[in-house]
């Protein structure tokens, strides 16, 4: 018995398609990872964010250009498989620093008050060295915390504000 040997036209086209998917694999990862991640290595992974999200050391960023209660911002995040940003490095808190700083006014962060205590969202104590906390004079009914320019403030949970998802990044598939 003879072994089975494709036709020249269907190898071609075998390969045509390879080379195709290819070059429309190689655009994908430009536009997902940028140039420079994507004149690494052919096979080399990439991370990535949604459309509106911005990378940073691994993680992905949403600077909302709305306002929600702190409920309603967590909700939204957790709708994104995302939570809302802990800052847990002086690195992360310059770079949030800057976006903000842009976007002007107040964000919500994963942060509340719990027993006299600050507490993120990952069950974390706020560091008092890393943030100066400002509690003003209605701050016993202040148990979320809103960023501002470098402090973090106490705010009334109900009072609509911006609000910062994060999440980790998305790796681009190698495939070939």
């Amino acid at each position: 018995m003879q072994g089975f040997s494709c036709p020249d036209n269907a190898q071609n086209a075998s390969k045509e398609f390879h080379v195709n998917a290819s070059m429309m694999l190689a655009k994908l990862k430009e536009n997902l990872c940028g140039e420079e991640e994507s004149r690494k290595a052919e096979h080399a992974p990439c991370d990535y964010c949604p459309f509106s999200w911005v990378l940073h050391e691994r993680k992905c960023y949403y600077f909302s250009e709305k306002k929600k209660t702190w409920s309603e911002s967590e909700r939204y995040c957790s709708s994104q498989t995302a939570s809302l940003a802990v800052i847990d490095s002086e690195e992360e808190k310059n770079f949030i620093t800057t976006m903000l700083t842009k976007a002007r006014g107040y964000s919500w962060l994963g942060l509340t008050k719990d027993n006299d205590r600050w507490m993120w969202v990952t069950g974390d104590v706020l560091l008092p060295e890393m943030f100066l906390m400002k509690e003003g004079s209605s701050s016993s009914n202040s148990t979320c915390a809103v960023f501002h320019v470098t402090s973090i403030q106490a705010e009334k949970c109900f009072n609509p504000n911006k609000w910062v998802c994060e999440k980790n990044t998305m790796e681009f598939p190698t495939l070939f």
